[in-house]
C-alpha cells in the first residue's frame, strides 16, 4: 500500500473501523479517545509497529504511525503529505491537536 492509499483521513467516522479497533492503553489527550488499529496495513511494503487512531466525538482527529527506527528514512515522503515526524512516529492530526500530540510523542 502506498502512503496515499492509507484509509485514515482526518474527519472520518469511528464506525469505519469500529470492529478493527482496540482501546489504547492510555488516552493521550483529555476529551479524546485513543484506539489501536488491529487491521493489516503496510506502507511502502512495511508494516507499521502500531497504528493509533484518536477520535473526538467519534470523528477521527489524529493518526499516529509507529515504525522501526531502521525504516524511518524510507518514509521521508510522508512529510510532504501532511505528516509530521517525531522520533520513530509519523502523525497527522487536526491543527488543534498538533501541539498535544507532539508533546506526548516527545515524552513517550
Amino acid at each position: 500500500m502506498d502512503y496515499k492509499d492509507l484509509p485514515f483521513k482526518i474527519g472520518m467516522q469511528y464506525e469505519n473501523w469500529e470492529f478493527d479497533l482496540e482501546i489504547a492503553p492510555k488516552d493521550r489527550i483529555k476529551g479524546y479517545d485513543g484506539f489501536i488499529y488491529l487491521g493489516e496495513i503496510t506502507v511502502l511494503n512495511i508494516k507499521p509497529l502500531q497504528i493509533e487512531l484518536i477520535f473526538g466525538l467519534d470523528i477521527l482527529a489524529a493518526v499516529i504511525l509507529s515504525f522501526k527506527e531502521s525504516d524511518i528514512p524510507k518514509f521521508e515522503m510522508l512529510k510532504e503529505h501532511g505528516y509530521t515526524q517525531i522520533n520513530q512516529y509519523f502523525y497527522i492530526s487536526s491543527p488543534m491537536l498538533q501541539p498535544h500530540i507532539a508533546f506526548f510523542l516527545l515524552h513517550s
